[in-house]
């Protein structure tokens, strides 16, 4: 008895790392212009209208930025501010959280009552729309 006890908990026990939510980031680009979204050492280019995939971790480590016309915007999404789970898109194992890239290279969360990107949401989550927080010249 004791140890069907001892495999229940452990089994018990994996259940919520089995579970967990490894959320994708999918970022519209609706700034009229191509750009380059930057996520660690990946470079993705982007026309217009045309979206990139990444983990949304990326976010929170810093590790994200966007190049247009010489200069690079660095993104920083605070833990405390999070990704609210009433933007989630399920499907499968994973879920995706949309987002869009404003004229103004803000980021925007859309709503999973929005089919498509297009005029950015004027209700957004605390924290949101993410601004740079931070800029620099780069050489393109």
């Amino acid at each position: 008895m004791r140890r069907v006890l001892a495999i229940l908990a452990i089994a018990l026990a994996l259940i919520p790392s089995a579970c967990s939510v490894d959320l994708d980031l999918i970022l519209f680009n609706t700034t009229g212009h191509s750009i380059v979204v930057v996520v660690g050492e990946r470079r993705i280019e982007l026309a217009p209208s045309e979206s990139a995939s990444f983990k949304a971790g990326s976010f929170f480590s810093g590790e994200v930025s966007v190049r247009q016309a010489g200069v690079e915007y660095r993104y920083v999404l605070e833990p405390s501010v999070g990704l609210p789970s009433a933007y989630y898109r399920s499907g499968g194992w994973a879920a995706d959280v949309w987002a869009q890239l404003d004229p103004e290279l803000r980021v925007h969360l859309i709503p999973t009552s929005v089919s498509a990107p297009g005029a950015p949401s004027v209700e957004q989550p605390h924290g949101f729309p993410l601004a740079p927080v931070s800029t620099r010249e780069h050489a393109t």
